[in-house]
């Protein structure tokens, strides 16, 4: 967790006790009573772990919503979790109806839309020299949109895939199974047979791989499957390449697997959140993961809310390289254009 940021140059709860020439005291003046709403997706459980009693999503911004408070008696944070393929439609509902939160925690770059737009506060007031020193550069490139910074980092959260090691050893894949701490590396050529042979020798019920499409929710692991064969992705313009030869070769392959049946049926009805419980019931064999939702499966298999399997961690195949990536998580400070909430929005973040 990174260093606390230094409080703004703002006095909230003033006591004011001078003594009059007859002894008596004025009475104590304080600033209006603020109510700050910050919302969120779902990251991780509890405050510092999920083996918490009662950890639950909304567990670490309610506990810095208690220590603010101490801080700050007049301030009131409500906390809210919102299901993430919620986010754009109750965002787009709060802009037209001037509903906005006043604080976001989420990943930096499903944010940054709003930054574009315009609802987004920049947040370089609150960034002292400290705090620039103590986070790597590269992570701030990530937050900063037109040399000003939207959001401020607080965790990077690296994408891969997971995949369940039981289901490997049943269909004789030993050779393949990486350590327990590791991120295991195929070739392309090798997931090409781990498919096949997951597919031949695991249950008709139980499919080698996921695949969603019914939304925008979760793609970041879909567009890395893109760059199997080496795209640049972006083209000089800064816009999505799309249509190159590498790219239709990716989506090509992946069309393949589908039709010889290594993925899921389906994946157009099917959102992220639907495989990852196809993968927890143990219906898939690899599935994408990140370092939040491994801890929370590892969480619901110790409280057996899940069965109980061998979970490995490894990266999406390339034709060179594995496409690996990495994103920040942070808060953002939402344009409200209120004055007084919004500055305590940015003390809270």
């Amino acid at each position: 967790m990174l260093k606390k940021v230094s409080l703004l140059l703002l006095s909230l709860f003033v006591l004011m006790f001078a003594v009059s020439c007859g002894g008596e005291k004025e009475a104590v003046k304080s600033e209006e009573a603020v109510s700050i709403d910050v919302w969120l997706t779902p990251q991780w459980k509890g405050v510092f772990s999920a083996t918490e009693a009662g950890a639950d999503f909304d567990s670490f911004l309610k506990k810095a919503a208690e220590e603010f408070k101490k801080e700050n008696p007049n301030v009131t944070v409500n906390v809210q979790v919102i299901p993430g393929d919620q986010r754009s439609d109750k965002l787009s509902v709060a802009i037209q109806t001037k509903t906005l939160p006043d604080v976001f925690f989420e990943s930096a770059f499903a944010m940054t839309q709003y930054a574009h737009m315009g609802a987004l506060a920049p947040i370089d007031d609150i960034i002292d020299d400290a705090a620039k020193k103590d986070i790597p550069q590269a992570i701030w490139d990530n937050v900063q949109i037109g040399g000003k910074t939207y959001f401020y980092p607080f965790a990077n959260n690296p994408g891969t895939l997971a995949y369940n090691a039981d289901l490997f050893k049943k269909a004789g894949l030993e050779k393949y199974i990486g350590g327990e701490y590791d991120i295991k590396t195929w070739t392309l050529e090798e997931y090409k047979m781990i498919l096949k042979t997951l597919k031949e020798k695991l249950p008709a019920d139980v499919s080698p791989m996921s695949l969603y499409a019914k939304n925008n929710q979760g793609d970041t692991w879909n567009l890395a499957y893109l760059r199997m064969f080496g795209t640049p992705f972006f083209g000089p313009d800064g816009k999505l390449v799309a249509n190159d030869d590498a790219t239709v070769k990716a989506l090509t392959l992946l069309d393949e697997f589908r039709k010889a049946g290594y993925t899921n049926t389906g994946a157009e009805t099917l959102t992220s959140n639907d495989v990852l419980a196809l993968f927890q019931n143990q219906k898939t064999a690899i599935n994408f993961v990140n370092s939040v939702l491994l801890t929370n499966i590892q969480k619901d298999m110790a409280d057996g809310k899940i069965g109980k399997f061998d979970l490995r961690l490894a990266n999406i195949p390339g034709e060179k390289a594995p496409a690996s990536f990495t994103y920040v998580t942070g808060a953002c400070v939402f344009n409200t254009g209120n004055e007084a909430k919004m500055a305590m929005a940015k003390k809270f973040v």
